[in-house]
């Protein structure tokens, strides 16, 4: 009979943990905050935010009070002629293909999704769309500081050389060279 006794007889429960009940019941697994846990890190791995650099531009410590953001279009084959402008200018391709050239550089075709940077005070010679069929959409950030006007059509310096495309100048030199062997190709 005292067997018996000492088995049925229990200690209180508190509902207290000594410190030694809480490293061990917090020990356990818990599966729903592993599960939870779980369901996080592969969410998070699969929406990992990705930054690809595009462009860095150097403006010279210019002061910029706002910024203009203007959609632009140019239909099929649509040049915006020898211009440029009195603030910085950063934009993108949004669809379309872009020949772009700023004078004393080389031209070159931007294709959507692509960045381009227009210095102030710098002539452009080449913003044309670059496709015969499709029409070119841009994004361009106009950095302004009190400047009403955004852009300045310049006239062109040489009428050939604004008007050439990629490749040409080193056709026309090739010409003059060899007038005798281009007249008999033609």
């Amino acid at each position: 009979m005292a067997l018996t006794r000492n088995i049925r007889r229990r200690r209180p429960q508190t509902t207290f943990f000594s410190a030694t009940q809480r490293i061990i019941y917090l020990s356990k697994p818990n599966y729903l905050y592993h599960f939870t846990i779980y369901i996080f890190i592969h969410f998070m791995a699969q929406h990992k935010v990705i930054r690809n650099d595009l462009l860095t531009a150097n403006i010279n410590n210019r002061i910029v009070s706002k910024v203009d953001i203007k959609e632009i279009i140019l239909s099929p084959s649509q040049k915006a002629g020898y211009h440029q402008h009195p603030c910085p200018v950063v934009g993108h391709v949004a669809s379309g293909k872009l020949l772009f050239q700023v004078e004393g550089e080389l031209s070159k075709i931007l294709k959507t999704g692509d960045a381009f940077f227009e210095p102030a005070d710098t002539p452009i010679v080449h913003f044309d769309n670059a496709s015969e069929t499709e029409p070119l959409k841009f994004i361009a950030y106009y950095l302004v500081n009190n400047e009403t006007e955004l852009i300045q059509m310049l006239p062109p310096k040489n009428k050939t050389a604004a008007n050439d495309q990629p490749g040409d100048q080193e056709k026309k030199r090739i010409d003059r060279k060899f007038p005798k062997y281009n007249k008999r190709l033609r």
